[in-house]
């Protein structure tokens, strides 16, 4: 929740609140971290990733700019536009690539279990790695609280829009 001060407008406290949320991810921060781990900790370690690397590496290049702040009848709307890497395009490049590779395999190395989910998690660090930066234009949804606080709530669902 966004608390206001006297000298600062709802608007200008909305920007404050979206911009640091948004920073914290650019910064790679330790719950962005933690949610990767939760999400796909165990598969990563199969496939031998490391998740701050790959945390790295999917951050590189994401960026944001938070455009207006528009205020109506208690809601607000801050509309931002966040560069990152798409998740979706990752995993379409990760399956043609990895079976790309599986192509190129003889036999014996189709049976080793072990190489080929190392072979799986070297073509995944491979993609994010060099995936591009995609723009997404989205919408925050901000509610005034009865204490007269601004509260996100959509930050979740318009993240994942701007991610996948």
């Amino acid at each position: 929740a966004v608390t206001l001060t006297a000298c600062n407008s709802p608007e200008a406290a909305i920007r404050d609140d979206l911009t640091n949320q948004l920073e914290t991810i650019k910064q790679g921060d330790d719950s962005f971290v933690s949610g990767i781990e939760e999400n796909a900790g165990e598969d990563f370690a199969s496939l031998g990733i490391d998740t701050d690397e790959f945390a790295t590496a999917y951050l590189d290049g994401f960026d944001y700019t938070v455009e207006d702040v528009s205020i109506k009848d208690g809601v607000a709307t801050a509309k931002a536009t966040i560069t990152c890497k798409s998740l979706d395009g990752i995993m379409t490049d990760f399956q043609n690539d990895y079976y790309s590779r599986l192509d190129s395999l003889d036999i014996t190395e189709l049976s080793d279990q072990d190489a080929l989910k190392q072979l799986a998690g070297e073509t995944m660090m491979d993609v994010v790695e060099t995936a591009e930066t995609t723009e997404t234009d989205c919408e925050f949804t901000y509610t005034r609280t009865p204490k007269g606080t601004w509260k996100c709530d959509n930050g979740d669902e318009a993240l994942a829009q701007a991610m996948n």
